[in-house]
């Protein structure tokens, strides 16, 4: 009997210190790397878990809320652009530039005196009884005095919307006086032919 006892001591001991180990394992602290990849793969899965349960509809709303800003700050920034950027009205060759580096543009300014090419125009004022004849559309024929026996087709482009006296430095064949219309016609010159600063007759068709 004495044997037994003696082997029922040791393995009594041997479990006690099974569980010392046991205790002592679970109070370990884990590697510096081994803890790095666990805080990854929670937070791993706490974002997977997010996306698989879908957005709240607080977020959808702040998200397109946030598109529309977006979107206007993108028209507001697309028409401050539109706005830096200075267009002529025809082609042409620019003859003078009234600016500098660093000149301020007020809305509606000029910036520039541009000479059209191709299809220059010619201004004639037309009096009272005759503007009938003179519609915009109405086609005419053009006859320079610096090319003489040539003739242009013209069409008339604008017709001033008020009255004035023709102005002193206007030859007619009645004379200067008299109210009249300004009228602007546009002469087709694809050759390049006609000079700026010339006279020209008009005559209906």
């Amino acid at each position: 009997r004495a044997p037994l006892a003696r082997n029922g001591r040791v393995a009594r001991a041997a479990a006690d210190s099974a569980q010392a180990q046991f205790a002592n394992a679970s109070g370990v602290t884990l590697p510096k790397t081994t803890a790095a990849a666990l805080a990854a793969y929670r937070a791993a899965q706490a974002q997977y878990d997010a996306l698989a349960a879908g957005p709240r509809p607080n977020q959808i709303r702040q998200l397109e809320s946030n598109e529309r800003a977006s979107q206007g700050a993108l028209v507001q920034a697309r028409h401050q652009f539109d706005e830096t950027i200075v267009r002529a009205p025809a082609s042409g060759v620019v003859s003078a530039m009234d600016l500098h580096p660093g000149d301020l543009v007020g809305a509606g300014s000029s910036v520039a005196t541009i000479e059209e090419s191709g299809n220059p125009y010619v201004r004639i004022y037309v009096p009272q009884p005759e503007l009938k004849d003179f519609a915009v559309g109405t086609k005419v024929a053009v006859h320079s005095d610096a090319l003489p026996g040539v003739t242009f087709d013209g069409v008339v482009e604008n017709v001033d919307a008020r009255a004035q006296f023709t102005p002193q430095n206007v030859q007619t064949e009645d004379g200067r006086a008299g109210l009249t219309f300004g009228v602007k016609i546009r002469i087709a010159d694809k050759d390049h032919r006609l000079q700026d600063g010339t006279t020209a007759g008009v005559s209906l068709l």
